[in-house]
């Protein structure tokens, strides 16, 4: 049986305006390329430990100094998870501000075997910027900037879309090796 693509948005809860990403990522992808992806769509920068709670099970890339996981980030597969539609798992990235994602499984799609996965094919509003305070500490802040009738940051002509090819240029770019793995960054 040919390899699926699934269809998933990942939505950052606790924010308004919603933030959110349609990413399409072959099921033959690895929690590292999952992780590596969420970062680069959502435009979060990596410099913060991360878990995905799937299955009730943790997985994630482990970094000297912080959190371990029991499988290997690159021989765990999403297809090893048997994903249907409708299902959901967690995504949280920096433990002190705590920016939680869900991520659902919309669909599972044949792979197009002309298209580069993952991509990024919706989206809505700029992630909050890092260590912004988590989404309470964050909604404070902008909201007190809209009452003085200031811009909130991050969102200077932003009419809410999310061009979906700037972010597929830096995926691209991680594919093809011009940005380094984010777990070589030293």
């Amino acid at each position: 049986m040919a390899m699926g693509v699934y269809q998933l948005k990942v939505a950052l809860r606790g924010v308004k305006p919603p933030v959110w990403r349609r990413i399409l990522i072959p099921g033959d992808a690895t929690i590292r390329t999952l992780h590596e992806t969420v970062q680069v769509t959502m435009g979060w920068s990596n410099c913060h430990l991360h878990r995905f709670t799937i299955h009730g099970r943790e997985y994630g890339v482990t970094y000297e100094g912080g959190v371990s996981f029991a499988d290997s980030p690159d021989k765990v597969k999403l297809s090893d998870f048997h994903f249907q539609p409708h299902e959901r798992f967690e995504y949280v990235y920096d433990f002190g501000d705590n920016w939680e994602h869900d991520i659902l499984v919309e669909k599972i799609l044949p792979l197009e075997p002309a298209q580069a996965y993952p991509v990024c094919i919706r989206g809505a509003q700029n992630c909050p910027p890092e260590d912004s305070g988590g989404p309470w500490r964050y909604l404070s802040r902008r909201s007190t900037k809209i009452q003085r009738n200031m811009r909130p940051s991050g969102t200077e002509g932003d009419d809410g879309r999310l061009d979906p090819e700037s972010v597929n240029v830096l995926l691209r770019d991680l594919q093809d090796g011009w940005l380094r793995r984010f777990d070589e960054l030293k």
